[in-house]
């Protein structure tokens, strides 16, 4: 009888167990499946050609891939806005991103840190005296953060990138002004929500 009762005691402790465990797994991200999410920060533009552009307010939405190995895959947009001195305006930055990453799977599965890379495609613009300036351009540098997990499905993202940009010749109003391209770097430090779908 006695034996009989440690079995079906043994049998319940690793019914209990077992979801916690796999929930555990999927907490940071090893049990793969689809997020979602969106953040918004801080962003500088540093360089010659901007000089005069203060740090400025972004926003951005991705939908991502985690693969049980700890690597992601995500694509998603960029929203920037920055204010530029030498013309008391605002520019506008909207982009495409690609953003891979690998998580680091820890014993505590509430905190992940990360490190990855970040590429994209931008377009900055704005308006002056009625005219219409735009050019186009790429953005490569790395990522890095922490994701707190709060439950399997929510979690709050903490990132830090740096870019390299890279700006063509200014459209103004469908004319290209020539030798009016532009380089620098960025650096960025925002935070927001993940909402994943573990398989």
């Amino acid at each position: 009888m006695k034996a009989a009762l440690r079995l079906t005691a043994l049998a319940v402790a690793l019914c209990l167990a077992g979801p916690v465990a796999a929930q555990k797994i999927k907490m940071n991200g090893g049990g793969g499946g689809f997020a979602i999410g969106a953040n918004g920060g801080f962003y500088t533009l540093s360089g010659d050609d901007f000089e005069t552009t203060d740090a400025g307010f972004g926003l951005n939405g991705f939908v991502r891939y985690n693969f049980p190995s700890g690597f992601s895959i995500s694509g998603g947009f960029q929203w920037n806005t920055h204010n530029d001195d030498s013309i008391d305006e605002s520019i506008t930055i909207i982009g495409v991103i690609v953003d891979p990453r690998y998580y680091f799977q820890l014993k505590t599965p509430t905190v992940t840190p990360f490190v990855g890379g970040r590429a994209g495609y931008l377009r900055e613009s704005v308006t002056v005296a009625g005219f219409d300036l735009s050019a186009s351009g790429f953005a490569f540098g790395g990522t890095g953060g922490i994701l707190f997990q709060a439950s399997p499905q929510f979690a709050i993202e903490t990132t830090v990138s740096f870019q390299s940009l890279s700006f063509g010749d200014v459209d103004v109003d469908g004319t290209t002004v020539p030798n009016t391209d532009a380089s620098g770097t960025s650096l960025g430090i925002s935070a927001g929500l993940v909402i994943s779908f573990p398989k």
